[in-house]
């Protein structure tokens, strides 16, 4: 069983197992008191169905810099902004190639990532506009394994193909990015160990990855 705890601003957010919890710290004490609680100061609100959300499994979550909690689901991808929930699907946002939300990333720019099974990714920019991926060289779509979020280059995809580095002062669009919004390059030593297929990729600091 894994755990993860993510912070977020006034609250922990928990994922183990697929579920979701989050808890809320009030401010009871005052800040000329101790600062340490004892259980009964915290107050737990449990975020499910019931609530709003597309599914009680959770693939993928982060925040965006406007306080959004964005909560990626096998069954949608949903929006909550401490009171309520806003799904997202592919039926009604043409611009996500499933409801299968494995991935989340929100970058310095504000823009989230969206990473959907089948490695097909979706952009959402400051503005709330859902932008479609579409990487394709020799005419063969690039299906990306992770989004790699970085402090200097900004979002980088790992693909099988190399590494795709979003240039962070192109103008988006109106739909799609296409390859000549990404800077390609290549590390020798990933391409010799590309058959290991990187099962787990974690990262080490703000610019750093561990494969």
């Amino acid at each position: 069983m894994h755990l993860m705890i993510k912070w977020a601003p006034g609250c922990y957010l928990l994922k183990r197992a697929g579920f979701l919890l989050a808890c809320f710290l009030m401010p009871i004490f005052s800040l000329s008191q101790p600062t340490h609680h004892s259980p009964r100061d915290i107050i737990f609100f449990h975020l499910s169905v019931t609530q709003g959300l597309s599914s009680g499994l959770t693939n993928a979550m982060c925040t965006d810099k406007n306080g959004n909690l964005w909560i990626g689901t096998p069954e949608g991808l949903n929006r909550f902004n401490g009171k309520t929930v806003v799904n997202f699907f592919s039926r009604n946002v043409p611009q996500l190639k499933n409801d299968d939300i494995l991935e989340l990333v929100c970058d310095a720019e504000n823009f989230l990532w969206i990473k959907c099974a089948g490695g097909h990714i979706t952009l959402l920019d400051a503005q709330g506009n859902f932008h479609k991926v579409s990487i394709v060289e020799n005419e063969v779509p690039v299906p990306v394994l992770r989004i790699l979020k970085t402090g200097g280059p900004g979002v980088i995809l790992f693909t099988a193909r190399g590494f795709y580095s979003f240039r962070k002062n192109r103008l988006l669009p109106g739909d799609s990015l296409t390859l000549s919004h990404f800077d390609h390059f290549s590390i020798s030593a990933i391409e010799s160990q590309r058959a290991s297929q990187y099962t787990q990729i974690e990262p080490y600091d703000a610019n750093s990855y561990i494969f």
